[in-house]
């Protein structure tokens, strides 16, 4: 609902809307961050075993290790609709937690 939607809806002028919103609630206008993807805890432990495992190879083996491994970087889009920075914009608490997207 935009500031708009609230003073048309009460009869009152933008600026009381703002006020309101802003002042008395206390909300302010915050735009949702970029990240890459969202880790869940599990997925974050398996990404460290991992690391850990392929650090244990290299103190065996050493740089010869690091001439067999192939790496890649994997990413699948589906669908993608772009939005603008300013329509990402949200009211928010100071107390809520920020927006993300992946």
């Amino acid at each position: 609902m935009t500031q708009n939607d609230i003073a048309a809806c009460l009869k009152i002028s933008h600026g009381s809307a703002h006020h309101i919103v802003h002042d008395v609630f206390q909300f302010h206008k915050v735009s949702a961050r970029w990240v890459p993807w969202q880790l869940t805890p599990e997925l974050r432990e398996q990404r460290v075993d991992a690391c850990e495992e392929l650090l244990q190879h290299f103190e065996r083996e050493g740089d010869g290790f690091l001439a067999s491994i192939v790496t890649g970087d994997e990413t699948w889009v589906h669908f993608h609709q772009l939005e603008t920075k300013r329509a990402s914009n949200e009211w928010r608490h100071s107390s809520s937690p920020k927006p993300k997207k992946f």
